[in-house]
């Protein structure tokens, strides 16, 4: 479900309603026991390389890259200076243009007393447009012969105690008011959410998730 998206990154829309399907359709695979979305920020990666391949495109995860970022002064590092080898999460070619796109995940529990899920959120978007300019200034010292875009990608998989599902909803509620105020905040160009059906994830005993969101800020 799309939540808010600027004119600028419209042309992802094809890939966001691929992401939605690929979840459900794994999940149906796994009759319901089971599903992608409670799993790792390395499977929240293949998802949306899956969707972007079945949009249309071409991806790769685990792009090897020279990372050109700070020193530890803080200092940009030297173009003199060999940039330390990394991999970007992903790599993909869309409608005749190149992207980098670097992500992070996290999983707040919404009725935890010591955690502030949307500093928590605004923490994991800064840390993936950092790693994202990182990785576009390392692929431009590298003079590849076409050019690059970021993407910053977060997901953001909040979950609560089964026991405590009615007061989680309406806590969950607040949450996304507040995480797309605070995402407007700082200029998050891509905000979308899957939901999660009743009966999905039977197997998981203890926590219920009902959103997996994804924010994307272009870089």
């Amino acid at each position: 479900m799309l939540i808010e998206c600027s004119e600028s990154i419209s042309w992802f829309a094809s890939i966001r309603e691929q992401w939605e399907k690929i979840h459900i359709e794994i999940a149906e695979k796994f009759d319901n026991e089971d599903g992608p979305f409670r799993h790792t920020e390395l499977t929240q990666v293949s998802m949306l390389a899956g969707a972007v391949v079945r949009a249309g495109g071409l991806a790769f995860e685990e792009f090897q890259g020279q990372k050109n970022g700070a020193d530890s002064l803080g200092e940009r590092r030297s173009p003199k200076r060999k940039s330390p080898t990394g991999r970007v999460d992903l790599g993909f070619f869309f409608n005749e243009e190149f992207y980098l796109a670097e992500a992070k995940l996290q999983c707040p529990n919404l009725l935890a007393a010591k955690q502030n899920p949307i500093d928590d959120a605004l923490k994991a978007i800064k840390e993936s447009v950092s790693d994202t300019e990182k990785s576009l200034r390392g692929f431009r010292d590298e003079k590849y012969p076409f050019p690059a875009r970021g993407l910053a990608v977060t997901f953001l998989l909040p979950h609560f105690l089964k026991d405590k599902e009615k007061i989680a909803q309406e806590k969950l509620a607040s949450y996304e008011a507040k995480l797309v105020a605070a995402a407007r905040s700082k200029g998050v160009d891509l905000i979308a959410s899957l939901i999660i059906k009743p009966g999905w994830l039977n197997k998981e005993k203890n926590h219920l998730y009902s959103r997996l969101y994804m924010l994307i800020k272009e870089v």
